[in-house]
């Protein structure tokens, strides 16, 4: 073997891809080429460069919440197999039988609560976690949605599911957390991961006290409505939010407190969050001008 050929195989070589018997004729050139040996050197040095570089690389880098957010999506996944499992085992006359009885519950139900002498209307399911302030398929009810079924009742029959944190949210718990504890010293968080609710993601963050719940969420705005800087504040009846928008971030402070203490909730986040959404969105910025650059 000479040393033109050394130079065809080094990549394999280098990455254990040769035949017994080529890399044998490998070594033996190398034993007595010098050039050679120190040409291996090299290429070896660059590639674990090149290795830890990406390795290191916060784009490659695996979320802090995505064992989190795997497991709750195995586990939701996990009960709603169990359901369609336990569905089937059913025979289609003991199915028939178990409609008939739901059938006729309800039917009995609405008779009695009709026949109750009570002048108030019940309020429909989505009145619980909606207002009337803004459309339905507003920005606002989506985020109310996802606090009702999220955080307050875990509802897996609802259309609430769970993905990947985006990288610009990851660390936002950590501005969060002491912002939240300022203001209601006995909160402590549940959980935080990134849900979807009507094709809306957002970063939840879930505290409480024995059974108040109060959430933080973020999103992209995409083409929602603009707020300015200032904090504007919604009510659907049972929860208070206020919202402010960093950028094209809209933040939202959801609970069943009262509006005055929701909205301090929303003041102390408010200067904190942005400063932490500014600086990662020039971070980026930054970062895809380097990438663009070194593409060109």
């Amino acid at each position: 073997m000479n040393c033109r050929d050394f130079q065809e195989l080094i990549d394999s070589y280098l990455s254990d891809e040769l035949l017994t018997e080529t890399n044998h004729d490998v070594l033996r050139h190398l034993e007595d080429c010098a050039d050679c040996r120190n040409v291996i050197k090299v290429r070896r040095k660059i590639r674990g460069h090149l290795k830890s570089a990406v390795i290191n690389s916060p784009q490659y880098q695996i979320g802090k919440n995505f064992t989190h957010n795997l497991r709750t999506q195995l586990k939701h996944e996990a009960l709603q197999d169990q359901e369609v499992n336990s569905m089937s085992q059913f025979g289609f006359r003991s199915w028939i039988a178990v409609a008939a009885g739901l059938i006729l519950t309800f039917t009995l139900g609405f008779v009695l609560f009709s026949n109750l002498g009570n002048n108030e209307t019940p309020v429909a399911a989505e009145d619980v976690y909606t207002t009337d302030q803004v459309p339905k398929a507003h920005l606002v009810n989506a985020a109310f949605g996802d606090h009702q079924f999220c955080a307050v009742r875990h509802d897996t029959t609802q259309p609430v599911r769970f993905s990947q944190t985006p990288a610009k949210y990851e660390k936002a718990e950590q501005v969060i957390i002491p912002q939240i504890k300022a203001v209601l010293t006995d909160y402590k968080l549940r959980e935080s991961h990134t849900c979807s609710y009507r094709e809306t993601e957002f970063t939840h963050s879930i505290f409480e006290k024995n059974d108040e719940i109060l959430s933080v969420m973020l999103t992209d705005k995409d083409n929602a409505e603009e707020l300015g800087k200032s904090i504007d504040f919604y009510s659907s009846g049972k929860y208070q939010m206020a919202r402010f928008d960093v950028d094209e971030t809209a933040v939202f402070v959801i609970s069943g407190l009262n509006k005055q203490i929701n909205s301090q909730v929303a003041q102390a986040l408010y200067s904190p969050l942005h400063n932490f959404l500014t600086e990662n969105n020039n971070s980026q910025t930054a970062e895809q001008l380097f990438y663009q650059k070194i593409n060109r």
